[in-house]
Order: structure tokens, then C-alpha cells, then sequence
């Protein structure tokens, strides 16, 4: 009889343990989908990220004259490293003082890049692109009181500098709008946090 009720207990545990392991082999239905993790799409923004000192260059437009100004970006990882957080502050010619804000991402399922931009004029903009080499290239569709605009914004690394490029289509091609050079300074910020 002991025999008979050790060999159940042993089958019985054995059975148990089998279920266990399969419940957890299988994935959980209902349940939160995995949380994306930081991978080679996201690495490809690390250019974007640090302290810089920018000089720009912006061209006459419809919203103003043209010429130089000069800011500071401010980018750092953040949410697990998924966004890279944009900060400007600066002068731009025919704006005067120009705040921004941006987030920029990987869209594993869009399988493109997104950035979002705010800033201290109302804009909320929301881009997509991909790199072109180890150019980062993003489209917009901007409504002005022009009507709307395609805004194309490109960001290049050249050494340690990043090349920023903006350009508009009114609807008679891409016209340049705005050039502008990020040199590093001070704390990096580069590492994945």
C-alpha cells in the first residue's frame, strides 16, 4: 500500500510540475506585451545625444528674413533609454528667442523612425523617416497660413559635430529653409542610461 501511495504522490507531483512548466512555456494571453528593449535601431540616434553649442542659418521665407543666430541643445536618453529627449534653447533670425522640445524614437511595428517637437511658437509636430546612409531624414506635413508645407528635417554627423538641414515644399519643390552646425561641449551625455 505504501508502494501504491508513494507512486500516485510521485505522479501526482511529477504531473503537477509538467503543467507548471508548459503554463509557463506558453505566452500569457491577456497579459502586457514585452516592453521593447534598447536595440541597434535605437543605437543609431546616440549621434543626437549629448551638450552642443549650435550656429545656424536661416534662410528669407515667407514667415521672415533670414541670417544667423546661435543656441545650445541639450539631448539625453531617457524611458529606459526607448527616446532620446531633445532640449534647444536659442535665437533664430527673423524668431527671435526659440525653446523646443523633442522626442525621438524607433517604431519597431512602423519599422520607421518618429520624433515628436513642441515649442515656445504653439508648434506640435509629428515626423517620420529613416536613415539614408548615416543620414537621419524625417517628414512633416505642416499646416502655416500659407497653406500647408512639407517640412523635411535631416541630421548628419560630421566627426563629432552633428549637420542639421530643414527644408519646406510649398508645392513648387524643396526650398532650403534653415542650416545649422551642433559642436559638442562640456558632458557628452553619449551613454545609454
Amino acid at each position: 500500500m505504501r508502494k501504491v501511495l508513494s507512486a500516485m504522490l510521485t505522479a501526482i507531483f511529477l504531473a503537477a510540475v509538467t503543467l507548471l512548466w508548459a503554463q509557463e512555456q506558453q505566452p500569457q494571453q491577456g497579459g502586457a506585451p514585452p516592453k521593447p528593449k534598447f536595440g541597434p535601431e535605437l543605437a543609431k540616434l546616440s549621434f543626437l545625444v549629448g551638450n552642443f553649442t549650435t550656429e545656424n542659418m536661416t534662410h528669407d521665407s515667407p514667415m521672415g528674413k533670414g541670417g544667423p543666430g546661435k543656441g545650445r541643445n541639450m539631448n539625453r536618453w531617457g524611458l529606459d533609454s526607448l527616446f532620446v529627449m531633445a532640449n534647444y534653447e536659442g535665437t533664430m533670425a527673423g524668431m527671435g528667442d526659440y525653446k523646443g522640445h523633442g522626442m525621438f524614437t524607433y517604431d519597431g511595428q512602423a519599422q520607421q523612425y518618429k520624433c515628436w517637437w513642441f515649442d515656445n511658437f504653439g508648434n506640435h509636430s509629428e515626423y517620420t523617416g529613416s536613415f539614408v546612409g548615416d543620414t537621419l531624414a524625417m517628414e512633416s506635413e505642416i499646416p502655416t497660413p500659407q497653406g500647408n508645407v512639407k517640412e523635411r528635417i535631416m541630421w548628419h554627423p560630421e566627426g563629432k559635430k552633428v549637420k542639421f538641414q530643414m527644408t519646406w515644399d510649398m508645392g513648387q519643390g524643396p526650398v532650403p529653409m534653415m542650416e545649422e552646425t551642433a559642436t559638442p561641449s562640456g558632458a557628452t551625455g553619449g551613454k545609454k542610461k
